[in-house]
């Protein structure tokens, strides 16, 4: 069975951005409950879909693209691809001990996505890998 990624990035980001911006959740990802599915691709540990956080008139912005699980040298890492189609690692990852998904930090290399705000080894929302499911992409708007 093909599972998929559920994610919900960062609470605190999460909420403030749904609070002042906009929160877009683009096909084939798809919003549930407090997090995002990205849908597995035929390629090991990648996913497809785009979540897009904006507020400020644009100010800040952080899109999460294409999310894959790699390893970087001794890391596993989580990456997305960035506006320029390059991938840019946002979180290192450590398997849950009963094997449903990772525990994650912002990566040094991703604390710029953030804009500094949160420093490199802050914990993130956690990754969870699901069965397939029908769900269909939601926008967000405050």
């Amino acid at each position: 069975m093909t599972e998929h990624l559920v994610w919900g990035v960062h609470e605190s980001f999460r909420a403030y951005v749904e609070e002042i911006g906009e929160i877009r959740v683009e096909a084939p990802a798809s919003a549930v409950g407090s997090g995002f599915l990205f849908r597995r691709t035929s390629y090991a540990g990648r996913y497809t879909g785009t979540v897009l956080f904006t507020a400020h008139g644009g100010l800040l912005r952080l899109e999460v693209r294409d999310p894959s699980i790699h390893r970087e040298g001794e890391r596993l890492v989580l990456s997305v691809v960035d506006p320029t189609a390059r991938l840019r690692i946002l979180a290192d990852l450590v398997p849950a001990g009963d094997g449903s998904g990772f525990h994650a930090t912002l990566a040094p290399e991703g604390a710029v996505a953030f804009d500094f705000r949160y420093p490199a080894g802050s914990p993130l929302a956690p990754l969870r890998l699901d069965p397939p499911s029908d769900h269909h992409a939601t926008t967000r708007r405050t």
